[in-house]
């Protein structure tokens, strides 16, 4: 915590470090009734960045995430639909993709996701360590999944 209290006295205006602290927060029990002032202020921050640059699906990927993890699944869904209307190569995107679908309980479209950014060369032990993963790891079509996937992030070191 102490790490991104330092980055936020930093800049205070990046929708990043103010969603990662909410990640932080959200996480961490004594500091978790945090989560959501940090999460309302990513996407403030984002939403704005996003009226300047609309095509930015990295961007809003990221938007989807810090909506779905604040509760808010309704504007999640509406950003993650348009962001998957347009097949993004992007790994970190589909990544965030499966995050949103698994948080709102769409597992099928939620492995989906995670098939496609293992094939676009995603670290397996990103996908093995995310805690918003944790349930999605527990069922066997994840396990069927993974071992139908080659490690491709190995390619890249």
């Amino acid at each position: 915590m102490e790490a991104f209290d330092k980055a936020l006295s930093l800049n205070a205006n990046s929708y990043l470090y103010w969603g990662n602290y909410g990640d932080a927060c959200r996480w961490s029990p004594a500091d978790r009734a945090k989560a959501g002032d940090a999460y309302a202020r990513a996407i403030e921050l984002a939403s704005r960045k996003l009226q300047v640059e609309p095509a930015d699906l990295n961007l809003r990927s990221t938007l989807a995430t810090y909506f779905v993890k604040s509760g808010r699944k309704k504007e999640a869904l509406r950003e993650a639909g348009l962001v998957e209307s347009e097949k993004p190569e992007n790994p970190a995107i589909r990544f965030k993709l499966a995050q949103v679908r698994e948080i709102v309980g769409d597992r099928q479209r939620a492995l989906a996701h995670l098939g496609a950014a293992l094939k676009l060369g995603y670290a397996r032990r990103e996908i093995e360590r995310d805690p918003e993963l944790v349930a999605l790891r527990r069922d066997p079509a994840y396990h069927r999944l993974m071992a139908s996937q080659p490690d491709q992030s190995r390619k890249s070191r």
